[in-house]
């Protein structure tokens, strides 16, 4: 700049005043620290052309004043975990960043915050900027500051993309993009809050957004999670709302809920997921329940679970959710987990579109979730399996599966006024010790047996009620092999096979008011 140095050159601008920089690489073997309100900026509308290269320490450092910096480039070596070493540490409030390149081989690129919590916290807003290549963060927001982001991209960088950390830190991104990282896309933990719009996070080494470091709340709307090595957005003891995103191809869950706290998710779409598409788990009893209510979402084509919910005090609200062409079950309740689903559909998927079952380790209880006027059609295996656990289903539908339309075992359901039609075997099957209660219950045009009963031996003699069901046009009505029992009163059977096969005297069916009763 006419052959001053940048310290020179910024000693003789004066308060309020522009330094421009022209075009090259400059060397700054000591950090500029500015302490007024000052313009930067790079006389090349291209922020490559003009670079200000540093050793181990900061490039700049805005530590008081305020800054508006514009077109340049910043690179240091950096020291690792320590303010000192970012390219850039911003410590007053009131600064701009726009069209900038930040580096820092082994540290942060851009770092926003006092290096101790202070009420006097930092803030700057940043626009077309980028970070790669930095060895710790590509963008950093500490200690109760505040960075605002838009069209701003960090990939590559070996660290996190955008780390946000500590109570009352708050970020707001708009049309970024973190991608292929070595680490977390992006990171909101120890009690910060993040918003992120149309933003655009890939290929990261871990998940997308980490907020499993306790108490983070996250919000983003239309946001893309794809093609990450973890989850799509792993969060624990915090909160997060999701509006209109997708998570597409991550190596785990799009979403891992964990350990308490309030998630919401409205209209987001979790497709072709190479694990399960929305993960709930809360094991700890202590803690408060891992709420959640997911609205107007689509699974389809996960390689597990469209959503999997684990842990006895895990239980979201799920509605209108279409959950289609998994390689596992649409939905699976596991190990105590409760859940209430309206009107939500499963098809095509491999396993059983609902799977209800209870502990693989034998802790954890009975699962038990409420499902109201959902429909269960077109699977390749059964529409609903409830294995050891409960549940109750009302007006809810099963028809056109390969497998039955309920199969229950070890278990003891609540099951009114639902339809089970034209499945490819029964439309009701009934295992060891299954104690399910049918009532009011339509079982019609099922290939097999309308209501199919059996078990191998005493010891786990099965048991349903069946009151008031309509069992007509199946291949039989109800059929009852070697161990069962069951209590049938006042239904209605017509079916082409005939209605009642009773086929071992080891089978004591009660019957009562049946038309026919014999």
């Amino acid at each position: 700049n006419g052959g001053l140095t940048l310290q020179e050159a910024y000693a003789q601008t004066a308060e309020g005043g522009t330094l421009t920089i022209k075009p090259g690489t400059h060397e700054v073997p000591e950090t500029l620290v500015v302490r007024k309100n000052i313009k930067i900026v790079g006389e090349s509308a291209n922020r490559e052309e003009t670079i200000l290269k540093g050793g181990k320490e900061n490039v700049l450092c805005i530590a008081s004043g305020s800054a508006e910096i514009k077109n340049l480039t910043f690179q240091n070596h950096g020291l690792h975990d320590d303010p000192k070493g970012w390219a850039v540490w911003v410590q007053t409030r009131e600064n701009v960043f726009e069209n900038c390149l930040f580096t820092s081989a082994t540290g942060t690129g851009l770092g926003i915050g006092k290096k101790y919590y202070s009420l006097l916290s930092a803030a700057a807003a940043v626009t077309d900027c980028a970070a790669r290549g930095c060895g710790t963060a590509g963008f950093l927001v500490i200690n109760a500051s505040s960075g605002n982001f838009t069209n701003c991209e960090a990939n590559g960088n070996s660290g996190v993309g955008l780390q946000i950390l500590g109570s009352n830190t708050v970020s707001v991104a708009e049309r970024c993009r973190f991608n292929d990282g070595g680490d977390f896309g992006i990171v909101v933990s120890a009690g910060a809050s993040g918003t992120f719009t149309e933003c655009e996070v890939s290929g990261n080494a871990k998940d997308g957004i980490s907020g499993r470091y306790g108490n983070g709340n996250l919000t983003a709307h239309k946001c893309r999670f794809t093609n990450g090595n973890a989850f799509g957005v792993q969060l624990a003891h915090g909160r997060g709302t999701f509006t209109d995103c997708e998570f597409r191809g991550n190596a785990k869950a799009g979403i891992g809920f964990f350990n308490g706290g309030k998630l919401t998710v409205e209209g987001c779409r979790f497709l072709d997921g190479k694990d399960v598409g929305l993960q709930i788990v809360n094991w700890n009893k202590t803690m408060d329940p891992a709420d959640g209510n997911i609205i107007d979402c689509e699974f389809t084509g996960n390689a597990k679970a469209g959503m999997y919910i684990e842990g006895p005090k895990a239980d979201p609200t799920v509605e209108r959710c279409r959950f289609t062409d998994g390689k596992d079950a649409g939905i699976h309740i596991s190990s105590g987990a409760c859940g209430q689903f309206t009107d939500c559909e499963t098809s095509g998927n491999t396993k059983a579109g609902m799977w209800v079952q209870s502990s693989r380790w034998g802790r954890g209880g009975f699962s038990d979730p409420t499902v109201h006027k959902c429909r269960f059609h077109h699977g390749k295996a059964s529409g609903i399996f409830v294995d050891d656990s409960d549940g109750t289903f009302t007006e809810c539908e099963a028809d056109g599966n390969a497998g039955c339309g309920i199969l229950v075992n070890g278990a003891s359901p609540t099951v009114k006024k639902c339809r089970f039609t034209n499945n490819g075997s029964d439309g009701i099957a009934v295992g060891y010790l299954g104690q399910a209660k049918f009532t009011e219950c339509e079982v019609s045009g099922n290939r097999g047996s309308g209501i199919y009963v059996t078990s191998s031996d005493d010891l786990t003699y099965p048991d349903p009620v069946v009151e008031g069901c309509r069992i007509l046009n199946n291949g039989k009505g109800v059929v009852m092999v070697e161990y069962a029992g069951g209590t049938f009163r006042n239904n209605t059977l017509e079916n082409q096979g005939g209605n009642w096969h009773i086929e071992s005297r080891d089978c004591e069916p009660v019957r009562e008011g049946n038309s026919p009763n014999e």
